[in-house]
């Protein structure tokens, strides 16, 4: 029997059984407010072990700044912390895909952003010339547990200093996320590369 306090402890009775019930209909409780539910989305681990990754040539690594590429103003840094994830293709001699993903420890359905909730990412790229030549493909796509996801094209964005790309406003009502994934493809010209960092969901 719950207590009568009306205290945490009755909070915490009340939320539990809210959550049972949830289970029990087949639908997931939404996750503790402001815990964050990437893992190293800063990548402060500087191991990629929280992501998996694939490739077709090229290099996916952590690294603390970018190739200093022509003009000499092009040069990429963290947006926090010390490092960011890297996928190059310098001095590469043909095209390459990379794609870097992670699943979060439980599914979180869309109903659970609110107004206060963040799902964010930064990215940018960066290679020789003079605005750097975008990638063939760079791409976001937020992960539903139906199988579906959402596509968000960052190909177009500006080079060398990072952009923070809203995952929350392209939710789509009614579907759980699953996960997030980045897929790249880069050219075999100019020392091109793409990063990633400060990727962070909080409820």
């Amino acid at each position: 029997m719950p207590l009568k306090s009306g205290g945490a402890v009755d909070n915490e009775y009340t939320r539990g059984r809210a959550n049972c019930g949830l289970i029990s209909m087949g639908k997931k409780p939404c996750p503790a407010a402001g815990v964050e539910q990437f893992s190293d989305g800063g990548f402060e681990e500087c191991d990629l072990a929280a992501w998996t990754t694939t490739k077709t040539g090229g290099t996916w690594g952590c690294v603390t700044q970018g190739i200093v590429h022509h003009p000499i103003s092009c040069q990429v840094l963290p947006s926090e912390g010390s490092y960011m994830a890297r996928f190059d293709n310098i001095a590469g001699t043909e095209i390459v895909t990379g794609t870097i993903e992670q699943d979060f420890s439980e599914p979180i359905p869309v109903s659970c952003f609110g107004d206060t909730s963040i799902f964010t990412v930064d990215t940018s790229h960066s290679g020789d010339g003079c605005p750097p030549d975008a990638p063939d493909v760079w791409q976001i796509e937020v992960l539903y547990t139906d199988g579906t996801s959402t596509v968000l094209d960052i190909s177009g964005e500006s080079p060398c200093g990072m952009t923070t790309h809203d995952l929350k406003a392209i939710l789509e009502a009614g579907k759980t996320v699953k996960g997030v994934k980045f897929t790249v493809t880069l050219d075999e010209f100019n020392n091109k590369e793409v990063f990633i960092d400060a990727c962070t969901l909080k409820i």
